[in-house]
């Protein structure tokens, strides 16, 4: 009987934290353990889907994939989705560090991809090497070390300059690019070693929170720099390279329950910043690697709180970001650059 009781003890509780695993929650307070008996908690149908299947269930799109092989044999997905197209450029996006082309697809009506879509344009989106989409390579696996030794150098020129180059295939047109964080890096890699593919194959770049250098950052992560090559050395000791392949399982606990979404939210403040301070375009670093003729603008978000992440998870995106993004990317569209 005892042993009866000790199997209930435990199932309970890993049932309840299973169970919930498919439901959000529309504010922090609402996530508890028993959130999946709450009024403001519902199923999220998005984590039982894959992005494909995400763009086929939205009304009159089509969503197609297609396999890349790099010139260094690793094999990446590149998602497309489109309505009905009207607008002469296609869209690329490319996503930030430690995400996929998910991001863009997976919040509703006020998703990316699907705004882009809804305005005419041909929706082009990257998952870059090692991500949950693209594991494959022609000769190794991802239980090989060395098919982690990979920079953002070779995202940016490999992976992002073989989808630049099909999407110029694919449709005799010159893409606008959009990138966010690390997307905007593995840009900046591409265009400056084929400067002369980057002027043919995109009509314009956009970056969101751009990075390319990490000097200037105001993020406790800059602490941690120099005990990097002990962690790096135990990243490969334990998952051959891969950073946290089992982040779920360990983040499964704490997005349960409304103290560890706060918990989370507390340490994503820590590394990405909870305010948003003054940019003088005039001083900014960026900026000023640009060549003056190449610059179109830079827009500060009218935000103070607006963070690195906000990028994505905002909930005023539409107010604050893509009113001006839409604008950008029309401007590119009629050849006219604002600086």
């Amino acid at each position: 009987m005892r042993k009866y009781i000790l199997s209930f003890v435990f199932i309970l509780p890993l049932s309840i934290l299973f169970v919930s695993s498919i439901k959000v929650c529309k504010t922090f307070q609402d996530y508890s353990v028993f959130n999946f008996l709450g009024h403001n908690c519902m199923d999220n149908p998005i984590l039982n889907r894959n992005i494909t299947e995400i763009i086929r269930d939205w009304p009159g799109y089509t969503a197609e994939e297609y396999y890349l092989t790099t010139e260094d044999g690793y094999i990446i997905l590149i998602e497309r989705a489109y309505k009905q197209i009207t607008q002469k450029h296609p869209i690329i996006i490319a996503h930030g560090l430690g995400m996929n082309a998910l991001g863009w697809v997976d919040r509703g009506d006020v998703s990316l991809a699907r705004l882009l879509g809804n305005l005419g344009y041909d929706v082009w989106m990257l998952n870059v090497r090692g991500t949950w989409y693209s594991k494959g390579h022609v000769n190794l696996t991802t239980s090989d070390k060395k098919y982690w030794k990979f920079t953002v150098d070779h995202v940016g020129l490999y992976d992002i300059r073989s989808m630049i180059k099909l999407v110029a295939e694919r449709t005799k047109r010159q893409a606008i690019y959009i990138g966010y964080s690390m997307g905007t890096t593995g840009f900046y890699m591409f265009s400056s070693t084929y400067p002369e593919e980057a002027k043919r194959f995109v009509k314009g770049m956009i970056s969101l929170a751009p990075v390319y250098n990490y000097k200037n950052a105001r993020s406790v992560t800059k602490l941690l720099l120099p005990i990097w090559p002990l962690v790096r050395r135990f990243v490969y000791a334990m998952w051959n390279g891969e950073v946290l392949p089992g982040y779920s399982i360990f983040l499964r606990p704490f997005i349960r329950t409304s103290a560890g979404m706060y918990l989370i939210q507390f340490f994503c403040n820590f590394i990405f910043g909870d305010d948003f301070y003054e940019m003088d375009p005039n001083a900014k670093d960026l900026m000023a690697a640009i060549r003056p003729d190449l610059r179109c603008g830079l827009q500060v978000v009218p935000y103070k709180k607006w963070t690195h992440l906000d990028f994505l998870i905002a909930k005023d995106l539409p107010k604050y970001l893509y009113k001006y993004l839409f604008q950008k990317i029309e401007e590119f569209g009629d050849g006219i650059c604002r600086h």
